[in-house]
């Protein structure tokens, strides 16, 4: 399957996973992509981070994030390896979209910037 074909397979979980979610949830959380091909985050910005062994990386680390009370956003990739794949934020600042890399920011959309 191709890499392009695998991230909007999991765009469509993760949005029917957040639409099953929110359905359950008093205080819903609706996310925004603000970088995709972004480098990872600085350390002083990372809550946690986590190495999440699965494809569907993105869901976990979206799942992570509901359940971390300050986390406002989520920094993820997609690889086989056994590294790190999840970092949870709580900034909302702008970020620099010039670095390049293989990971994916998504904020809530009602955090405060």
């Amino acid at each position: 399957m191709s890499t392009m074909l695998k991230m909007l397979t999991l765009t469509i979980i993760l949005m029917l996973t957040i639409a099953s979610i929110n359905a359950q949830n008093c205080s819903p959380k609706y996310y925004e992509t603000i970088i995709r091909g972004g480098a990872p985050l600085p350390p002083n910005e990372v809550i946690s981070s986590h190495s999440v062994e699965s494809v569907d990386s993105q869901i976990k680390c979206y799942h992570l994030c509901q359940k971390e009370p300050k986390c406002v956003g989520f920094n993820y990739r997609i690889t086989t390896l056994k590294v790190e794949n999840c970092q949870l934020t709580n900034v909302t600042k702008k970020r620099d979209t010039t670095t390049s890399g293989d990971w994916t920011l998504l904020r809530d959309i009602e955090a405060v910037c």
